[in-house]
């Protein structure tokens, strides 16, 4: 949904600018009502879709917000595909009557996006810096012959890289527990979440639950988003290099 020019006036305190060879390929941004704000305007170069650049901003977002001490973050998606994006990230739906009514007062819930287009949220951990202390990680992989990316002489990235942040996730005093669909069918058939999601599609593999509540499917998640979700402060050399800047781009995920 494109946003008029007087929303354009009106809208983000803050945008996030990511910035490739001095040219804008991605931007974001969080519009602060009281403790809560309003994800909107968030869009990628249409060459560097699919490539991380939409999930960064969105971690870059969270962290933002976390910073300034909001309690959740809000939005609503144009589509299904966005709005698979974002429940990707830990989003999750909730009534429009749920949300604050600050922030159901902005243009976006009035009248600029439809009433039938469902309203996502993320609960933030205001607590964040003191860690996430006794939390649980449980991680249901799909049948594989090794989980650490490591089979043989072939190596898997993608894989190597989680089994290693996981471990970075135990030394911060999370128990972890990852099950192989091959190897221990059984903990997928005690979890009803679990088995509710794989009824819709073994893609919905690998799924990941914290504290027993499922907030990732379909993908591995970066250290950054495991440690956003775990409330694990990252060092200044593990951020994204995404700008704060006061510029925005047409073409959004959500309004």
């Amino acid at each position: 949904m494109s946003t008029p020019v007087d929303e354009i006036r009106r809208a983000v305190a803050t945008d996030l600018v990511a910035v490739r060879d001095a040219e804008i390929v991605g931007v974001a941004g969080l519009e602060q009502v009281g403790d809560a704000a309003l994800l909107r305007s968030v869009a990628v170069h249409s060459r560097l879709r699919a490539s991380g650049l939409g999930g960064r901003l969105i971690d870059a977002s969270i962290e933002l917000a976390q910073t300034r001490s909001l309690r959740a973050l809000y939005l609503i998606p144009n589509d299904e595909s966005a709005h698979a994006f974002f429940a990707r990230r830990g989003f999750t739906r909730i009534d429009r009557n749920h949300i604050p009514e600050a922030i159901r007062g902005l243009p976006e819930f009035t009248h600029l996006c439809p009433q039938t287009h469902p309203c996502l949220w993320e609960s933030l951990n205001p607590d964040c810096s003191q860690g996430p202390a006794m939390k649980k990680l449980e991680v249901f992989d799909p049948a594989m012959c090794c989980s650490t990316g490591v089979c043989g002489v072939d190596v898997d990235p993608v894989l190597a890289q989680f089994a290693a942040d996981l471990k970075w996730v135990e030394a911060h005093g999370v128990t972890v527990a990852r099950y192989n669909l091959g190897q221990a069918p059984q903990a997928f058939a005690a979890n009803a979440a679990v088995v509710k999601e794989m009824e819709a599609g073994m893609e919905r593999l690998p799924i990941l639950a914290i504290d027993g509540h499922i907030v990732s499917t379909g993908m591995y998640p970066s250290r950054q988003q495991l440690a956003q979700r775990l409330g694990i402060v990252l060092t200044t050399a593990e951020k994204p290099h995404i700008k704060i800047g006061s510029r925005c781009s047409p073409g959004s995920d959500c309004c």
